[in-house]
């Protein structure tokens, strides 16, 4: 019997993986998800273990590392999904105790949520060649360490080092309907959504040209899925450490595109938000004054590349992708997002 333990289970990601890991992982895995103290009382524990979770732990948070290094010590895999993946503490907490693990005869290997956030540029809507393949390790190998997530990620391939085992999967613009039983949305494409209902318009940021890739969540949770199983099968067939990068994408589209999709299914859905059905640029100026934040901009205009050639080759096949490509699937997120701007 291997012991898995899921972070972020009540979150976009990690509750779209541990369901998944629940439906597709056979008898031989015993997942355990690992939560906060539940605000509603015994709710959230009661929801998970009725999902099919073996047990359901409650710890501190993130912020109470002795107690994180005691629980991952107990568990062959630890699946980081939680949202705050650039917190270092816990990270260097959850690797200490899958350490403890190793010697205690368990498997000890991590399975780490980064983004690829970590190999975007600053184009603010400027076009750009570069693709990242996470093959490609001595490009990756050269990515500044100022990068989002990259602090984090080092800290993770550094434990590789040692006994452990590190992978680190990076998505890219996650999209879609998520499975897990509490938050079922994401936040870049949302967040877009929002922004053109409050604003009647559409918008991207100079020529709209930055490019990211996108993997719908469904398809990124059933690589979660093919991970555990290689790893618990044959560990040595997954690359690990400083070349641990497991990318995940099933497409990708300009901002430009993505803003005028955005326009294109609000005006489906009867579009009496928008003063325009053609989605407008925001020049410098104005994309300062609509996202104050360096970051913010970035997330929003640049370029983020990148080719799962890894999962492809292990036979993953972003299946709900190609059924509900990223366009497509903005009708069913405006309705979901119009409840929360009205």
């Amino acid at each position: 019997m291997l012991d898995v333990l899921c972070l972020g289970a009540t979150g976009y990601i990690g509750g779209t993986v541990l369901t998944t890991l629940q439906k597709t992982l056979p008898s031989s895995f015993r997942i355990t998800a690992l939560i906060r103290p539940d605000p509603e009382g015994s709710r959230r524990t009661q929801v998970l273990e009725s999902s099919g979770c073996s047990s359901v732990l409650t710890f501190q948070g993130l912020d109470a590392t002795t107690e994180l290094t005691d629980i991952c010590s107990r568990f062959d895999i630890v699946v980081n999904a939680a949202d705050a993946c650039d917190h270092v503490e816990s990270s260097r907490a959850i690797l200490a105790g899958l350490v403890l693990a190793k010697k205690d005869g368990k498997r000890g290997v991590l399975i780490h949520v980064s983004g690829t956030g970590v190999i975007m540029d600053n184009g603010l809507g400027a076009p750009s060649e570069t693709v990242y393949r996470d093959t490609d390790y001595e490009l990756l190998a050269k990515l500044d360490p100022l990068q989002p997530h990259r602090d984090v990620d080092l800290i993770v391939a550094d434990a590789a080092a040692g006994q452990i085992k590190t992978v680190t999967v990076v998505p890219p613009l996650v999209y879609g309907e998520g499975l897990g039983k509490f938050k079922t949305w994401s936040s870049q494409v949302p967040g877009l959504i929002r922004r053109a209902l409050k604003r009647g318009q559409a918008e991207y940021i100079g020529e709209g040209q930055g490019k990211w890739s996108h993997v719908h969540v469904q398809d990124l949770a059933q690589l979660f899925s093919i991970l555990v199983n290689k790893l618990a099968e044959n560990p040595e067939s997954v690359e690990s450490g400083d070349k641990g990068y497991v990318f995940a994408e099933s497409g990708e589209l300009s901002w430009k595109e993505l803003a005028q999709g955005v326009a294109d299914a609000i005006k489906r859905s009867g579009g009496v938000e928008l003063s325009t059905f053609e989605a407008q640029s925001l020049d410098m100026i104005q994309s300062v004054e609509q996202f104050p934040n360096e970051l913010g901009r970035a997330y929003y205009s640049s370029n983020s590349r990148s080719r799962a050639v890894k999962a492809r080759g292990w036979g993953w096949n972003p299946e709900v992708g190609s059924k509900y490509p990223l366009l497509l699937d903005l009708d069913r997120e405006v309705i979901v997002q119009r409840k929360f701007v009205q």
